[in-house]
């Protein structure tokens, strides 16, 4: 791995590593492929999460110039599909508008700043962090709290991140906490902290908040102190054999090793 011992860690990798470390070897090890990675348009729910996205990033710019904020108004401010391929996705903006219109209306009745809480600080963050190895990733938004600190949303399509399940908040736990260490350590926002999430699932209709705790944290630095010292003094690899592993694009080199052991 000496061609990819100084490439950034981003959040994918490491949540890639946290699943299954020969995974992340195959794909850490290919410079190209780990520089050039993006997710592709062809595959229906990543082209369908990537509209959701960029049209919810979109949507706060919109709503700032609305003179009635009613739902109606709300709705107009993100698009509509007329794709046959993607008209599942009104259904997502019609759950996103009506949820944002109440927070909007949640806050002015509790007589709190609007302008202060309703609109996110950043969309579509992107951060990073000197470190061993460096690490980086892009946040989805990010909102003040009525308390002073912050919290980090997330735009999540899947039917797996349903964080009625014990394991879904872990995993979540992960991904959050990997960007709230890099948040808090740099002091992006000074002396603010990062001190919940919140994810947005539009196929489940459903939004969950959750209190960051430092257990997660401490669970995320040693992950990535595992992680780099497995890079830096070439150690094993460890598979994560599992039903997933016939969807891996490293599926036959990585059982060949076996075979040809």
């Amino acid at each position: 791995m000496e061609s990819t011992e100084n490439l950034p860690i981003r959040k994918t990798a490491f949540m890639m590593f946290k699943h299954c470390e020969k995974q992340f070897e195959y794909f850490y090890s290919d410079k190209k492929a780990y520089t050039e990675y993006k997710q592709s348009s062809d595959i229906a729910p990543l082209r369908r999460g990537t509209i959701f996205h960029n049209a919810c990033e979109d949507f706060f710019t919109k709503v700032r110039t609305l003179n009635n904020k009613t739902y109606e108004n709300f709705r107009s401010c993100l698009p509509v599909i007329t794709d046959k391929r993607d008209l599942l996705l009104n259904n997502w903006f019609d759950y996103y508008a009506q949820y944002e219109h109440n927070r909007g209306l949640e806050i002015l009745n509790e007589s709190l700043d609007f302008e202060h809480l309703f609109y996110p600080i950043e969309t579509e963050m992107y951060v990073k962090m000197k470190d061993t190895i460096d690490r980086n990733g892009h946040i989805d938004a990010i909102l003040n709290q009525p308390d002073g600190n912050l919290m980090i949303v997330e735009y999540k399509t899947g039917k797996s991140y349903n964080m009625e399940k014990t394991w879904a908040v872990t995993k979540m736990n992960a991904e959050i906490g990997y960007y709230v260490q890099i948040l808090n350590k740099k002091k992006y926002f000074g002396d603010k902290k990062i001190t919940h999430w919140k994810v947005i699932n539009p196929t489940l209709r459903e939004v969950w908040i959750n209190r960051i705790s430092p257990v997660s944290l401490r669970a995320v630095e040693n992950t990535y102190a595992k992680m780099v010292d497995k890079i830096l003094h070439k150690g094993q690899f460890v598979k994560n054999i599992t039903p997933l592993c016939s969807y891996c694009q490293y599926m036959q080199p990585c059982f060949d090793e076996d075979y040809n052991a």
